[in-house]
Order: structure tokens, then C-alpha cells, then sequence
């Protein structure tokens, strides 16, 4: 593991025993066990590791799968999500610019634009594309918040389906085509 992996998984088991705004730069590098020179050379700040947890994850699931498996790759996030689901708790109390749904927001916005652009060929997009893009963000980042809250209830499939089902068809057809 690299020294990046090793200092967010140092963060990670923090969270799961400590709550966010409790976790200090200092316990990280002791759990981690590495200097403070190693940890400000990779990160900012605290909020910057968890940014790039949520980033690094995404991102192999992306790798993993794709687009054009989007429903998979839903359903292997929301398998993380409830397998992390302590984590998922705790870090979902922190607000603000580096909160795990401010990420989510900005990451999700930037694939469904590209979905519009790269697939469906439509560059500007309009008014009302931007709007059903933000609704779909907020919605979605609503309801995985009720997830996590509820405990994961519903299977990693059954969120997958309501995630996708909440989309324009247009989307639809983007991600299966």
C-alpha cells in the first residue's frame, strides 16, 4: 500500500471508532504511523483525507465498471457504503465544502453532464437538462442519506434500481447504450 492508502486507512479506523470532529492530525499519524512532514506532503487537513477516500473509491469503481455498467457499479458503491456503513454514519455528519455529499454532488453533476455531452452529443446543455441534473444530485444524495440513516435496509440492487429509476429516460438510454 502506498503511503497515501496508508494514511487514509489509518483515517478510516479512526472513524469507525471516533467521531469526525474528534479525529485530530496527530491521531492520524499515530494510528498511521507516519510523520507529520509524510501526512502534509499527501494531504491538506483531515478533510482532505476523507475527500480523497470518497475520490479514490469512486473512482475504482468507475475504473471497474464504466458507464456503460452503471447500474453494477451503483450497486457495488451501495455495497460499499453498507459494508462501511460506521464510516458512511459518522462521516455524513460533516458539512460543508469537503463533506462526503458536497463530493458526491460535484462528482455525480460531472458524469451526467458528460453522459449529456460525450453520449447524447448535446453541448450546451440546456436550462432544463441543468435543472434535472441538480434534482437528480440532490435527490439522490437525499435518499442515500436515508439509507445510511435506516441502517442500509433496502439491498445494494433495490438502491441501484431507485437511483436509476429516478433519472430522465434520455440518461437511461445513455447508460445502456
Amino acid at each position: 500500500m502506498d503511503t497515501k492508502g496508508l494514511i487514509t486507512q489509518a483515517f478510516v479506523r479512526l472513524l469507525e471508532k471516533v467521531p469526525f470532529e474528534k479525529i485530530t492530525t496527530q491521531m492520524i499519524l499515530d494510528e498511521g504511523g507516519v510523520s507529520r512532514s509524510t501526512f502534509y506532503h499527501h494531504f491538506q487537513d483531515k478533510y482532505h483525507v476523507m475527500t480523497w477516500y470518497y475520490q479514490s473509491q469512486i473512482e475504482r469503481l468507475q475504473t471497474k465498471y464504466g458507464l456503460r455498467d452503471y447500474r453494477l457499479l451503483l450497486i457495488d458503491f451501495c455495497t460499499f457504503v453498507k459494508d462501511n456503513h460506521t464510516y458512511f454514519t459518522r462521516s455524513i455528519r460533516t458539512t460543508g465544502m469537503n463533506s462526503f455529499f458536497a463530493f458526491l454532488s460535484d462528482y455525480v453533476t460531472a458524469i451526467y453532464q458528460k453522459l449529456y455531452k460525450e453520449e447524447l452529443h448535446i453541448d450546451p446543455l440546456s436550462a432544463k437538462q441543468k435543472y434535472q441534473i441538480l434534482m437528480i444530485v440532490e435527490g439522490s444524495n437525499a435518499i442515500l442519506r436515508e439509507y445510511i440513516l435506516t441502517n442500509c435496509k433496502e439491498s445494494p440492487s433495490e438502491m441501484a434500481d431507485c437511483l436509476i429509476g429516478m433519472l430522465p429516460e434520455e440518461l437511461r438510454q445513455a447508460i445502456r447504450s
